[in-house]
C-alpha cells in the first residue's frame, strides 16, 4: 500500500447563485500559504470513488470525491446533489442576442413594408375629396332621400301641364310610393306640400285611373302606423273623399287601393272613424255589397267586412295602461257604433248571396266563407234578430254547417299535411253553430 503526504490548501471558492437550486463551485487559482492548513495525512486513496462528470446533470453519490471546477447543485425535488462540467453561461446567451445592426436593418425592412401597404391601399382606395373632384366633373351629386322626394315632387308638377305624359306621372307615383311608406320620408312629404301638389290632384284625375290609383296607394302606404299623417290626412278631407270613390262606378282596382288607404287612416285614430260613420260610411259599405258580384269586388266586401270587425275590436279591447286610453275612450263614445250598425242596415249585408255561396258548389270558396262566419261570429249579438228573421240566411248558415259537418267527419282521420284541413273544418262548424244558436237564443231574450 501507497501512502501520500497530502497537503490540504484553504482554497478561495468564489459561489455564483445561479437558479434557486444550483450552486457553482469555482477553483479561483488563490493559494494560501498559511502554515495552518497545512497537514500531513495519511490516506490510502486506491479505494477512492471519484466523481466523473459529464455536460449532463449527475447525482452525487456519497462518499464521491469532486474534483474542482464543477457546476454543482442541490435538486429541490429529490434533495440530492447533482454536478456537472461547469459552462459559461453569460457567453453562451449571447448567442441569443440580436445583432445591433440586424436590428436596425430589421426595423428598416418593417417600415419599408408598411410604406409599401400604404401605397397599395393609397391605390385602392380613393379619399373623399378625390371623389368629390369625380363626382363634380362628370355632374353628379349623391342625394338623399329627402332631395330624391322632393326631385319627384316638382317633375310631377311639370308633367302635369302636358296631359301626354301620363306614363311618365305614373312612374313617379310607383317611386314616391316606394319612399313614403318610411315614417319619416312621409313627414317630409307633408313639409314640402306633397298633399297639394300630388296626391290631390292625382286623386281628382278622374279621367286617369292610374293616377287615382297609384296616389290611393301613397295615401295607404304613408299613413300605416304614422299618426302625423294619418292627422294632416283627415285635415286634407281624404276620408270623405276615399269614401266616395268607393261608392262611384269606377275600377275595381281603383276602388281596391281607395279601401287600403282608407283602413290606413282609419285604424288606431278614433276622430277620424267618427268623421267616416258621421259622413254615412256605413252606409257606403252597405251600398257596395248591393252591387252585381265579381270576383274581385267579393274580395272588396270581404276587406269591408273586416275593416269593421277590427274598428269594433279596437274599441272593445282598448288597452286602458296607455296614457292617452281615457281621451281616447272619450273620442270613442262620440259615436255609438253598436246603435249605428242597427240603423244603418249594415246586420243586412250579410243577406249578399254571393258571400256565402251555395252549399252545392264546387268547389266552395272555404278561405271567404271562413271570414264571413268570424265577422257575423263578431256582430251576432247586435245582429242577432236580422240573422234570425232572414229566412234565406238561416237556410244558408243550416246548408253549410251540413256540408262542413260532412267535411269534417269525412277528414277527420286523414293523416300527412291535409290532417290540418280537420282543424280548419271544424272551426268553422263551431262558428256556424254559434251564429245560428246565438241568434235564437237573443230572439227569444228580446221577446
Amino acid at each position: 500500500m501507497f501512502v501520500y503526504s497530502v497537503i490540504l490548501f484553504s482554497a478561495l471558492v468564489r459561489v455564483t447563485k445561479m437558479n434557486p437550486n444550483e450552486m457553482i463551485v469555482v477553483d479561483t487559482g488563490e493559494d494560501s500559504s498559511d502554515d495552518s492548513d497545512e497537514a500531513s495525512v495519511e490516506h490510502d486513496v486506491s479505494g477512492v470513488d471519484i466523481f466523473v462528470a459529464t455536460s449532463e446533470w449527475q447525482e452525487i453519490k456519497p462518499g464521491q470525491g469532486i474534483p474542482r471546477g464543477l457546476h454543482v447543485r442541490i435538486n429541490m425535488e429529490t434533495g440530492k446533489r447533482e454536478a456537472k462540467l461547469y459552462q459559461d453561461e453569460s457567453k453562451d446567451s449571447t448567442k441569443n442576442r440580436y445583432d445591433p445592426e440586424e436590428l436596425k436593418q430589421a426595423l428598416k425592412n418593417i417600415n419599408d413594408e408598411r410604406k409599401a401597404d400604404s401605397q397599395q391601399d393609397s391605390n385602392r382606395f380613393r379619399s373623399i375629396h378625390e371623389l368629390k373632384s369625380e363626382f363634380e366633373e362628370v355632374n353628379t351629386k349623391v342625394e338623399t332621400e329627402f332631395e330624391i322626394i322632393d326631385r319627384l315632387v316638382l317633375a310631377f308638377e311639370q308633367l302635369k301641364q302636358e296631359e301626354s305624359e301620363t306614363e311618365a306621372m305614373v312612374n313617379i307615383l310607383v317611386n314616391l310610393e316606394y319612399y313614403l311608406h318610411k315614417y319619416d320620408n312621409a313627414i317630409d312629404f307633408l313639409t314640402i306640400k306633397g298633399i297639394d301638389r300630388v296626391l290631390r290632384p292625382s286623386l281628382n284625375a278622374s279621367q286617369i285611373p292610374e293616377l287615382q290609383q297609384n296616389a290611393a296607394f301613397i295615401i295607404g302606404s304613408a299613413a300605416q302606423s304614422n299618426p302625423k299623417v294619418q292627422i294632416a290626412f283627415l285635415e286634407a278631407g281624404f276620408v270623405q273623399s276615399l269614401m266616395w270613390k268607393l261608392d262611384s262606378p269606377i275600377s275595381v282596382d281603383v276602388r281596391s287601393k281607395c279601401l287600403y288607404a282608407l283602413a290606413a287612416i282609419l285604424r288606431n285614430f278614433p276622430e277620424a272613424q267618427n268623421v267616416f260613420f258621421s259622413s254615412g260610411g256605413l252606409e257606403v259599405f252597405s251600398r257596395v255589397f248591393k252591387e252585381n258580384p265579381t270576383e274581385n269586388l267579393n274580395k272588396i266586401k270581404i276587406k269591408m267586412l273586416t275593416l269593421v270587425q277590427d274598428l269594433l275590436d279596437e274599441r272593445d279591447n282598448l288597452d286602458e295602461s296607455l296614457p292617452s286610453a281615457a281621451e281616447r275612450k272619450i273620442q270613442y263614445d262620440k259615436t255609438d257604433l253598436q246603435d249605428l250598425m242597427k240603423k244603418s242596415g249594415w246586420c243586412q249585408v250579410y243577406k249578399c248571396p254571393d258571400l256565402l255561396g251555395e252549399s252545392t258548389q264546387d268547389p266552395l270558396d272555404h278561405d271567404r266563407i271562413e271570414k264571413v262566419v268570424t265577422a257575423m261570429v263578431r256582430i251576432k249579438e247586435i245582429c242577432a234578430q236580422d240573422f234570425l228573421q232572414d229566412l234565406e240566411l238561416q237556410t244558408t248558415l243550416k246548408n253549410l254547417h251540413s256540408h262542413y259537418t260532412t267535411l269534417m267527419q269525412e277528414e277527420k282521420y286523414t293523416d300527412g299535411d291535409e290532417g290540418d284541413t280537420d282543424a280548419f273544418f271544424s272551426n268553422l262548424v263551431t262558428s256556424l253553430e254559434a251564429v245560428i244558436v246565438q241568434s235564437n237564443l237573443n230572439l227569444k231574450t228580446e221577446l
